[in-house]
């Protein structure tokens, strides 16, 4: 997707209410509180199944952004942004951060390669990663993606592009149907 493409997106995106969203230094406890906050919302529209599902990818999005952003608080603490949509049919999570073109390369290859598969391939490799656990790759781009995108049981969209500081930026967007 270009550049273009992607504004035209977040600008839907931006005219949409969220269930949640944040802006800011991501801790384990903002985490935690952002969950509690929104969990009960979701839970009460959509049962818990789904939200259950949202939250364990939220949460994965979001300790990603804690562990790997490039921009970190002088504790070490990543910084980012993290959305929660409820849109007719689907719930969409958007995350965004900083990253060094090192891990870019490295979600490049990761979101390629997990795109690749089909369905039922994809369960039988998640699987075997997951039970195995031998693909924890520092930086990002290991079990965590796999981890989401078998909560998501859809493809995973992530753009890459330079901000008005010429920074590299990451966004992950994640999409869970549900049925009613």
């Amino acid at each position: 997707m270009s550049q273009f493409a992607f504004l035209k997106e977040f600008a839907f995106l931006a005219q949409q209410k969220p269930v949640l969203q944040f802006c800011g230094t991501f801790t384990q406890k903002i985490i935690e509180d952002l969950v509690a906050n929104a969990y009960a919302e979701i839970e009460l529209i959509d049962g818990q199944k789904i939200a259950k599902k949202v939250f364990r990818i939220f949460v994965e999005m979001a300790q990603n952004i804690l562990h790997h952003s490039y921009y970190k608080n002088p504790a070490g603490v990543g910084k980012g942004f993290i959305a929660v949509f409820r849109i007719e049919g689907y719930y969409r999570i958007t995350s965004c951060n900083t990253i060094d073109t090192y891990t870019e390369e490295l979600l490049k290859l990761r979101l390629a390669e997990l795109g690749n598969y089909h369905d039922f391939e994809f369960k039988t490799l998640a699987n075997e990663i997951l039970k195995d656990n031998y693909k924890n790759l520092q930086g990002g781009a290991g079990l965590g993606l796999i981890d989401i995108r078998r909560c998501s049981e859809k493809p995973l969209k992530g753009y890459f592009f330079s901000n008005l500081a010429k920074n590299r930026m990451f966004v992950l967007e994640v999409e869970l149907l549900f049925m009613h």
